[in-house]
């Protein structure tokens, strides 16, 4: 059977806010977690994990549990590493 190549990203709380002042996208976001080169604890039960954004720049993308590449995927907050 073929694995999936579907991210649905849920949006929860104020991510939709700082992708508009920080200029990124939702394909941002989905190269991001595809790309990821780094996890770690975040704050109040979240993960943070480093990728690549469309342009290459280091995107951090925070998501709730259950943390899955394929799938539903809830996104907390997301900013550019170093902007």
């Amino acid at each position: 059977m073929p694995r999936s190549t579907t991210i649905n990203l849920i949006l929860i709380g104020h991510p939709e806010k700082r992708m508009a002042k920080r200029g990124i996208s939702l394909a941002d976001i989905e190269r991001a977690l595809r790309s990821c080169f780094a996890h770690y604890p975040g704050d109040n039960g979240s993960t943070c994990h480093v990728g690549y954004g469309l342009d290459s720049a280091e995107l951090k993308v925070w998501t709730m549990p259950p943390v899955s590449h394929e799938g539903d995927i809830v996104v907390k907050s997301v900013a550019w590493k170093g902007r």
